[in-house]
């Protein structure tokens, strides 16, 4: 698909942009870790892992102070354990 608009284009230059923004952002999501299911946890468990209230976590979210994310078209925060545990490691010191 990507060499089917790229050829469509006319201009040499934008079609070089353009290959080379397509190959940089595959690039990076090919390289971006996958989570284990396993080590993925919602907002209960990490209350629990963390020993923080909901509310103190969230404002941890919001300031991007605490690792999390949500997955495309869901509304909920996710949390890797592993990730939480190294966290807290880290502010303790």
């Amino acid at each position: 698909m990507e060499n089917f608009i790229l050829e469509s284009l006319k201009d040499p230059e934008i079609r070089k942009m353009l290959k080379g923004i397509f190959t940089e952002a595959l690039s990076e999501v090919n390289t971006q870790p996958v989570q284990a299911e396993e080590d993925l946890c919602l907002m209960a468990e990490a209350c629990k892992l963390t020993g923080l209230a909901r509310q103190t976590i969230y404002q941890h979210c919001h300031n991007g102070t605490i690792p999390h994310f949500k997955r495309a078209g869901q509304g909920r925060l996710y949390f890797s354990k592993s990730a939480l545990r190294e966290w807290i490691t880290k502010i303790n010191e």
